[in-house]
């Protein structure tokens, strides 16, 4: 009764969110992981929440990937330290942000993907006592943004290595375009070849002598997949902690694993 009380007063459209149905999300991914014997770090702009967040690091998530700058001072404000910002960043508004998280302690990495920001990154931090933390986005078939898999992730990761104020410690990428897929043996072919994309090119940057120690995958449709190729070690999916109609329909789960209405 008092359910149906609280149903007749919300105005409509009212976002509804399942607790429950949420913890069990979470869940399910960080026992995947577990599983797998990788690290979660989910992305958060599906629910840009930072208490969501920590309900995520409590269930064993390494920390956070955020798509922009102020997603990232938005958790870092919110007690989450270890943070990916998933996007290239070169302008020097952005930079002097950038060092203002480390200065406050954040674990920060920033993705590259050009020659071009890294000089930027490399210029802008100079004059300061701190490293930045890079990771090489690798594209592995979304066509948005990355460098190609093998040889043009190493001809990055050796500039990298030349610019004294960043350091090299991950490959990673993000199969988006799996949300297009028109069935699951679809969705299996694109979470391989995401998973190689990056194992691959981490595998031609050690030949070349630079250890590459994080290979991370990201995408719900794809994570149980791409999150299963040897080598892999880390998943970032972000829509798996609701769920909607659109995974529902791709098979990736089911209506009843939708935490929002």
């Amino acid at each position: 009764m008092r359910k149906m009380t609280i149903l007749r007063i919300l105005d409509t459209p009212t976002l509804l969110l399942d607790l429950q149905k949420l913890l069990k999300n979470i869940s399910d991914i960080a026992d995947f992981a577990k599983e797998q014997g990788i690290s979660y770090r989910p992305h958060i702009k599906t629910h840009k929440s930072v208490k969501i967040a920590q309900l995520q690091t409590e269930a064993g998530a390494v920390g956070v990937t955020t798509a922009k700058i102020s997603e990232a001072e938005v958790m870092a404000a919110g007690g989450i330290k270890d943070i990916l910002i998933a996007y290239p960043i070169s302008s020097p508004d952005k930079i002097n942000r950038v060092i203002k998280l480390l200065q406050k302690g954040v674990q920060l990495k920033v993705s590259v993907d050009n020659t071009e920001s890294i000089g930027y990154l490399q210029k802008g931090l100079e004059h300061t006592p701190y490293t930045l933390e890079v990771w090489i986005k690798v594209n592995s078939g979304l066509n948005r943004c990355g460098v190609e898999p093998g040889q043009e992730a190493v001809q990055l990761a050796k500039a990298i290595m030349s610019h004294s104020k960043l350091k090299l410690c991950g490959i990673f990428t993000h199969a988006g375009h799996s949300y297009a897929a028109k069935s699951y043996d679809e969705i299996e072919a694109i979470g391989n070849q995401e998973g190689f994309s990056v194992v691959d090119s981490a595998n031609e940057c050690e030949k070349a002598g630079i250890q590459i120690p994080i290979r991370s995958v990201g995408s719900t449709p794809t994570y149980k997949i791409s999150g299963k190729v040897p080598g892999v070690t880390e998943i970032r999916p972000g829509n798996a902690v609701f769920f909607d109609a659109i995974q529902a329909g791709l098979g990736v789960t089911s209506i009843e694993n939708c935490a929002l209405t």
